[in-house]
């Protein structure tokens, strides 16, 4: 008997080994991946400051105004539209508030 669990011994530690290495392997993938999207995000931050920077130098420009159109006026108009829209919500009820007894804790 006592092979016997030594050989499971050995196979669950084994196991176990490899899925530590699995994890460490998904982790610096993880890593790897943040890193790459920080950069990317710090590059697009900065050329939305440079568009933003050039918008203002062509708004100060009247002459240059012409060339360029600012999309940036549209958006907030639309962003209007889309809040008078919206219908307003009813406020709640006291009523409506769940029951605390009746929760579901789903594992």
């Amino acid at each position: 008997m006592l092979p016997l669990l030594t050989i499971l011994f050995l196979i669950s530690y084994s196991l176990m080994v490899l899925v530590v290495v699995e994890q460490n392997r998904t982790i610096i993938s993880q890593r790897w991946l943040i890193s790459e999207l920080m950069s990317d995000s710090k590059e697009l931050s900065s050329l939305k400051g440079k568009l933003l920077t050039e918008q203002h130098k062509t708004e100060k420009h009247p002459s240059s105004k012409a060339h360029t159109p600012a999309p940036s006026i549209q958006v907030p108009q639309m962003k209007e539209k889309a809040r008078r829209s919206a219908p307003e919500r009813p406020p709640r009820l006291a009523s409506d508030a769940p029951d605390v007894r009746r929760a579901l804790n789903l594992i």
